[in-house]
């Protein structure tokens, strides 16, 4: 493959405006928060997550806006004045006083449960492409030294709790998040690190329980910090972890808008001068974590190419449609290398198809031992669904390739046969890709038995996928 084919391929073509999911949507405060003092917080919020990576960014060498008049500070040149990573806040302080917690406003034996329900049930999904497990080995003591950070963590765990118990009233993740963003709005011009997983963390919780139209804004914020930060997909560290989850989110809002990221693919790296270096990295690299973050990288690109293309109009000039079936061959190529490449932990342990005399069994059974090797699967097919969905007609695939099908029926299966909190939380975009390519009604209730099982289990809005998912097929409740 000629170098160029593989650089376009990530890059894609050059970011267009963001699409209407960064816009603030009243659905989200009306079916989760009532009180219009949590809108009036959320805006702030945002509006300073914008002014301070403004003021950052006059201290550094400008790279072309990625966002509508916004200036984003380049990754590629630091200049003179260009600091280095910010120093953990705690650690700028010197001795905290943690006289604050005895303060919360929640009980010592409330905040015991909202923290053992953090690291039971958040952090699997937080640390899955992470092997060292950061955000339990180091961002939750941050979490004890840091206010923001504190009450952001304490909030998100209050929502997901809220979410298993409908009948449950919101008022305590309410409290919990307006401290965090009262506290964030002190801190935010720190840029450190306690201050952006906060950011992440709170970011979380708007995708947990809304709507895409409502998580948007605040990826928007996110995305203008993490850069603004000096924070990308290589810097290491804990700091490395905070951008891999934030890309994730952003991956996932792209699948759902079939958008571009918020954050284009050339600025995930110290140096966005080779993108084949991108690709060496992450297989030269050990750990399954970076393979995983590989496939992130890849989905990325698939939405980026695609979007672009779609933006570029229905009759695309002749140059223009050359470089994306160029593009598109290259990206096709790098997904079936993951796919043929994957580490022994990132294969399936056994593959058994449905049985003919159960008929209650829709999709084959496909376990895997290791959760990763469950989420990094699924974001596989459903970036390559997409991919062969606009693949161009010039181009002829060999006689071994998997069908769209294929590849949506190993999502089902892999869904239905690995019941880690954390996977299923991952598996929310890819099983809705598949799911409209089903036709047969055992599909679609297996499908929808998932959604419903995946929100029983781990509080994570599915129905509103569903939904779409019926209008798709063109289904009413009593039929599904």
């Amino acid at each position: 493959m000629a170098s160029e084919n593989l650089d376009g391929a990530i890059r894609g073509y050059p970011s267009p405006a963001l699409p209407s999911a960064a816009r603030s949507s009243p659905d989200f405060y009306e079916a989760n928060y009532h009180d219009a003092a949590y809108q009036e917080l959320h805006s702030h919020l945002h509006n300073q997550m914008m002014q301070t990576a403004r003021s950052r960014a006059l201290t550094r060498q400008g790279t072309p806006e990625a966002f509508p008049g916004t200036v984003v500070p380049s990754l590629r040149q630091p200049s003179a004045v260009s600091w280095a990573p910010q120093r953990d806040f705690h650690a700028t302080t010197g001795n905290v006083d943690q006289s604050w917690q005895a303060n919360l406003p929640i009980t010592e034996e409330r905040s015991v449960e909202l923290w053992q329900n953090y690291l039971d049930e958040i952090c699997p999904w937080l640390d899955m492409f992470d092997n060292a497990n950061h955000w339990r080995t180091t961002v939750a003591p941050m979490a004890q030294r840091v206010e923001c950070l504190h009450y952001a963590l304490l909030a998100l765990s209050a929502r997901q709790q809220e979410r298993m118990n409908p009948g449950k009233p919101h008022t305590e993740s309410l409290i919990l998040y307006q401290e965090a963003i009262r506290l964030m709005k002190v801190q935010l011009p720190t840029l450190c690190t306690e201050v952006i997983a906060a950011c992440v963390l709170l970011s979380v919780l708007e995708m947990m329980c809304s709507s895409p139209r409502a998580w948007g804004k605040h990826l928007d914020g996110c995305a203008i910090l993490l850069e603004a930060a000096g924070i990308n997909g290589v810097v290491g560290g804990v700091r490395e972890a905070l951008f891999w989850t934030f890309a994730r989110m952003d991956v996932y809002r792209a699948f759902i808008d079939d958008t571009v990221t918020t954050l284009p693919t050339n600025r995930w790296f110290l140096s966005a001068d080779s993108m084949s270096a991108a690709v060496r990295l992450f297989k030269d690299k050990p750990g399954s974590d970076s393979y995983a973050n590989y496939v992130v990288f890849l989905c990325a690109g698939v939405v980026n190419i695609l979007s672009n293309m779609r933006y570029s109009g229905p009759v695309p000039d002749r140059d223009a449609y050359a470089t994306f079936v160029s593009r598109w061959k290259a990206m096709y190529d790098l997904h079936e290398s993951w796919y043929n490449d994957r580490p022994e932990e990132m294969r399936p342990l056994m593959c058994v198809p449905p049985s003919k005399k159960r008929t209650s069994s829709a999709f084959s059974t496909i376990l895997y031992s290791t959760s990763v090797g469950i989420s990094s699967n699924q974001m596989y097919h459903a970036s390559m669904i997409l991919l062969l969905r606009d693949k161009p007609k010039e181009i002829t695939l060999p006689k071994s390739h998997k069908s769209m099908l294929w590849h949506a029926r190993q999502i089902c299966g892999i869904s239905l046969s690995n019941s880690d909190h954390g996977a299923l939380v991952n598996a929310l975009q890819p099983i809705w890709i598949a799911g409209r390519l089903m036709s047969h009604h055992s599909e679609h209730k297996a499908i929808l038995d998932i959604f419903e099982h995946l929100e029983e289990q781990t509080g994570w809005a599915t129905s509103w996928r569903a939904k779409d998912l019926k209008e798709f097929w063109g289904v009413c409740d009593e039929d599904s």
